[in-house]
């Protein structure tokens, strides 16, 4: 599941560690888990909100083993809380691996439950002051991403360009177009086609006006080659003029979704970023 309502959650130093109080058997003990971090919604800090966190202790599990809500607790963009200090034990076995998601104001955050273990190998929620983890559809841990999966829209870059990309520090074709959008949104990318269309049914797009116009993305290979204009990300997006190759962009639609396009690389549109 991804964010939805355009949330973006970044997630600066999150620290799930793992505190004891006391044991109940040899393999399983009560915890808390102090919780923290920046929530932001397009680029904004969110004012107020709830927040809500479940424990599975599988990846595909129906009923969480823990589940707390905490009303109000994000507050100019910052929440931290303590799982399992509240009318609900959290209570974890050593060494075994759980899944955690979370929602704000009732919208799934996470693209997928995220893995972490207790005891010794607690794997990514440790104590984490030097990581910085930033939640938008791809879970990031010093900028790297964790569990799979792929980004999912977040923009149109404010400039235009056509076919043949030219990006910051003289980078050409795939690597300016993600160099543009890195700078017109850090840390985001120059979006794949099938990001675009997996953002569909990941966001909550009729809330999102950004989720409007035209813009260039890639499909990768070509997908049509005549001889005279092959359908090919305008040559790899070293290519703006009209009549030698053709690229691909998305027409976005709060309703339907939208459609993908093909036209000539003189054509002139933002690059839809991902993260």
């Amino acid at each position: 599941m991804g964010f939805k309502e355009g949330l973006l959650m970044r997630l600066i130093g999150v620290c799930l560690g793992l505190l004891a109080l006391f044991s109940i058997s040899v393999s399983a003990a009560i915890h808390i888990m102090p919780f923290q971090g920046d929530a932001l919604q397009g680029g904004a800090p969110i004012n107020n909100g709830n927040l809500q966190v479940s424990i599975y202790s599988s990846i595909a599990g129906v009923t969480p083993l823990y589940s707390d809500a905490f009303a109000n607790s994000i507050n100019n963009g910052r929440f931290d809380v303590v799982l399992g200090n509240q009318a609900t034990d959290l209570i974890l076995n050593f060494s075994q691996m759980y899944y955690l998601n979370f929602t704000i104001n009732g919208n799934p955050v996470l693209n997928q439950r995220q893995p972490f273990m207790n005891g010794l190998a607690r794997g990514l929620f440790v104590d984490s002051t030097n990581q910085i983890v930033k939640v938008n559809g791809t879970l990031l841990v010093n900028g790297v991403p964790v569990g799979g999966g792929s980004g999912v829209y977040y923009n149109s870059t404010p400039g235009t360009y056509n076919g043949n990309l030219a990006g910051p520090g003289g980078t050409t074709g795939y690597v300016a177009g993600s160099a543009i959008c890195d700078a017109a949104f850090s840390g985001s990318h120059f979006c794949t086609q099938v990001e675009v269309m997996n953002s569909i049914g990941a966001l909550n797009i009729s809330a999102m006006p950004e989720w409007s116009g035209e813009a260039w993305t890639s499909t990768g290979s070509a997908k049509y080659t005549p001889a005279a204009v092959p359908v090919n990300d305008c040559n790899g997006w070293t290519h703006g003029a009209a009549g030698t190759y053709m690229g691909n962009w998305w027409h976005f639609n709060t309703t339907t979704g939208g459609d993908g396009r093909t036209g000539n690389c003189a054509n002139t549109f933002p690059l839809a970023c991902c993260k």
